[in-house]
């Protein structure tokens, strides 16, 4: 008996009279397609909101980083300077003679091979 149902369904259709069954479940998969896209664009607009809200706050970070190394910057330049002027009010001479140093570690170097050297022939 199914059988001869849907013969006759297929059989009114053909003939440009659809039955309300079909025309209720294709108003409903329309009406499903519908909704479905407009949460696919609702949920599209609210990621592109994310998104920029990420972005903004991606560059105040970086703008407030940068602010802040600029300070930083400015802050080690000007201790920098004053530790220079410091030293250069001092007179400190220590590290100027360069020559006197290479002369004490030529003579460290000395030292330590003699003291080598002796105590290879203790053992002779």
């Amino acid at each position: 008996m199914l059988g001869g149902r849907r013969k006759r369904r297929w059989i009114r259709m053909a003939a440009g009279k659809p039955d309300t069954d079909t025309v209720a479940a294709i108003n409903r998969v329309l009406a499903a397609e519908r909704e479905m896209s407009e949460a696919v664009a609702a949920a599209d607009r609210e990621a592109q909101q994310i998104l920029e809200a990420a972005r903004a706050k991606r560059r105040r970070i970086l703008e407030r980083a940068r602010q802040r190394a600029t300070r930083m910057h400015a802050r080690a330049a000007v201790e920098l300077e004053r530790a220079l002027a410091e030293l250069e009010a001092t007179g400190d001479t220590e590290h100027d003679d360069e020559g006197g140093a290479d002369a004490a570690l030529a003579q460290a170097v000395q030292t330590l091979a003699e003291r080598l050297s002796s105590a290879g022939d203790a053992g002779r």
